[in-house]
């Protein structure tokens, strides 16, 4: 659990039902704690990305309600081990069960929303795409990301041509509704796509 007990608390408010407070105890999520995904954490890029013979492509991978970008490492593990580097945020729109800023900004899953209003999860679409957005421009960025935060060698490239943006549920209406708004997306996949926000205006 990235936060520890900040991440246990979110995923115990996410069993809340809509339009209720109660929720399960957080101890029960600290079983989470001993979960581990089958990889090799910080190994090395395969010789013909780190020499530059092949170009990464790169994946911005969103998650749904209630969730994190954790809880998609299967999916994005599945993704890097052919040949993408996946980019998973948490959404700090008040869907993510636990969110932190750099700033120390906390947010954390609510169940007092209305699920049918979807004037509420359109606004936070809105924040979704703000957030992709600033993410493909930090990836843009790519030789500072590759000092500063992937330490990678000088010889690593990045194809942003092939740019792709996937996701599950609300992730997966917040890549289309991302491939739409942003034209700098070039593929866009979306599993069991959540399009209830934007139902009124696929239907006009």
């Amino acid at each position: 659990m990235r936060y520890g007990y900040n991440t246990r608390l979110g995923g115990a408010r996410a069993t809340a039902p809509w339009g209720k407070e109660y929720h399960s105890h957080p101890f029960i999520w600290k079983f989470v704690d001993g979960a581990y995904l089958d990889t090799a954490q910080d190994g090395p890029l395969a010789k013909d990305f780190a020499d530059g013979g092949k170009e990464l492509v790169p994946v911005i991978y969103s998650h749904g309600l209630t969730s994190t970008r954790t809880f998609q490492s299967g999916s994005c593990r599945d993704l890097a081990s052919n040949g993408y580097i996946v980019f998973a945020p948490d959404h700090h729109d008040g869907t993510c069960n636990y969110s932190r800023l750099k700033n120390g900004e906390e947010r954390y899953w609510t169940s007092m929303v209305n699920p049918d209003d979807q004037e509420t999860f359109l606004s936070r679409l809105e924040v979704r795409l703000t957030e992709m957005r600033q993410l493909i421009d930090d990836i843009l960025n790519w030789s500072e990301m590759m000092e500063s935060t992937l330490e990678f060698g000088t010889n690593v490239k990045i194809d942003m041509e092939k740019l792709v943006v996937g996701g599950h549920s609300f992730g997966g209406m917040t890549a289309l509704y991302t491939g739409y708004r942003d034209e700098r997306a070039k593929a866009v996949f979306g599993f069991d796509a959540w399009i209830w926000p934007v139902l009124p205006k696929v239907m006009d």
